[in-house]
């Protein structure tokens, strides 16, 4: 086999790679993109359950899905004189506890955007950060947890 057959199975094998990715067999980059529609999906189902929760617990939905890029609410709420972020955090059967994706940096993003957000709209209101855990799947079952309050922000200037 000479230098250039080589050359030529391996750029059968790998594909070409972008800015994000590193080299690849073709099959398992169509995986890696499956799961990465996969898991948008499933996040869209959770941020759909989760209004519906809300709306059950007396929430008036105000806005889904907000962004000011980098930042990104999924869902902005009013409850009495509270204006609610929250955040969802969808995961199947067996993947880490969604709880841990709620870290540091994530609560500082939510109060900056919701800083941004209440600037932007100059909204009187009370600020209140929700997080919703959602396990499973619609298929297979699944849990919710609503955690209101779920955490407060630091004295710090956003």
């Amino acid at each position: 086999m000479n230098f250039m057959e080589i050359i030529s199975i391996f750029a059968e094998i790998l594909t070409v790679p972008d800015k994000t990715s590193r080299y690849f067999p073709r099959e398992e980059k169509h995986k890696l993109i499956e799961m990465k529609r996969k898991g948008a999906d499933i996040g869209k189902w959770g941020e759909d359950l989760t209004v519906e929760l809300l709306v059950a617990k007396g929430y008036a939905i105000r806005e889904t899905n907000w962004r000011m890029p980098p930042l990104e609410i999924d869902i902005i709420a009013i409850k009495g004189n509270r204006l609610v972020f929250v955040e969802v955090k969808t995961r199947t059967e067996g993947e880490f506890d969604p709880v841990l994706a709620i870290n540091r940096k994530k609560q500082s993003n939510m109060i900056r955007a919701a800083n941004a957000y209440v600037n932007i709209h100059n909204l009187p209101h009370e600020v209140q950060f929700d997080v919703v855990l959602i396990v499973g799947t619609p298929d297979a079952g699944y849990t919710i947890d609503h955690l209101e309050d779920a955490f407060y922000p630091s004295l710090k200037r956003y």
